[in-house]
């Protein structure tokens, strides 16, 4: 019974950010497609399915998929705080903000997001680069493109800020939380990378986002704070925007991967040196 009533929880969790983000991308959609659409069909346009079909793709180009992004995850972030300060504290799947997890262990997790993001990206360049990869390579490619366009300013504020606030709060906070009242903590882990992964499109998104969520997962459990996790995923993302300087010269290449590389193990070092032993009452709760 408790595993269902679990299951349930997290299911409305899921339910709440999918509505969200739905709601709020149609009207975005609406609100920047109606007036190409008038323009579209004042110009001569005769068929209606085409000119709203051109409108939309038009519009959502630039600035508006960030925009758009960002309302959702600025308005997301506030319904899953609310829920979260509504909740009680009896089971381990009620974050609270009661306790810090301690400035070590926060700048041990930003520095290994900043570093793996570098080592991570790499190694998955190199993999795509595969002949027999080219067509995921290139859908991937789009994607990206698509997501790092129109002001630098609003890219950051989506993808390295808001996107790894909500998302820690949900997948770590809510529904890691969740999964941890009523399976093992390495379970949970898993789970809720999968869970992470799920939605992301594309295969090399979703492997992708299946590595983060098990290292944020990790994270999370190890120093039982969302903050921890929060630390290391904007760093993570941060880190797309800086520029890739060592790409064009060999030896600089490898040792920044070599840096990388060991910046990395020794933040994952201080972290499991940090925090000898997890909780094994499954009634505590998730700091966040």
């Amino acid at each position: 019974m408790k595993a269902f009533k679990a299951f349930l929880w997290l299911l409305a969790y899921l339910a709440i950010y999918l509505l969200i983000e739905f709601t709020i991308s149609f009207i975005g959609i609406i609100i920047v497609s109606v007036p190409a659409v008038v323009r579209l069909i004042a110009g001569g346009t005769s068929s209606l399915f085409s000119s709203i079909y051109s409108a939309v793709v038009m519009s959502l180009t630039g600035n508006t998929l960030n925009i758009i992004n960002c309302v959702a995850a600025a308005i997301s972030i506030i319904v899953f705080v609310i829920i979260i300060k509504a909740r009680t504290k009896r089971d381990y799947g009620t974050p609270s903000f009661s306790a810090a997890p301690g400035a070590l262990n926060i700048w041990s997790a930003a520095l290994l997001g900043l570093f793996l993001n570098f080592f991570i990206s790499y190694i998955y360049g190199l993999i795509l680069s595969l002949p027999a990869l080219q067509n995921a390579s290139e859908s991937y490619g789009e994607a990206s493109a698509l997501l790092y366009q129109g002001d630098i300013v609003l890219q950051v504020i989506s993808v390295a800020i808001l996107s790894p606030v909500l998302e820690e709060l949900l997948f770590r906070g809510l529904v890691m939380g969740k999964l941890c009242s009523v399976v093992p903590g390495a379970a949970a882990v898993v789970l809720q990378a999968a869970i992470f992964a799920s939605f992301h499109s594309g295969p090399v998104w979703m492997s992708y986002a299946f590595i983060c969520g098990i290292i944020l997962g990790w994270l999370c459990l190890k120093t039982h704070s969302v903050y921890t996790s929060m630390a290391f995923h904007i760093c993570f993302n941060a880190a797309s925007f800086l520029p890739q300087v060592f790409y064009d010269w060999n030896a600089a290449l490898f040792f920044a991967l070599f840096v990388s590389l060991v910046v990395s193990i020794l933040a994952i070092t201080v972290i499991h040196l940090n925090n000898p032993g997890n909780r094994k009452d499954k009634t505590e709760n998730v700091d966040i």
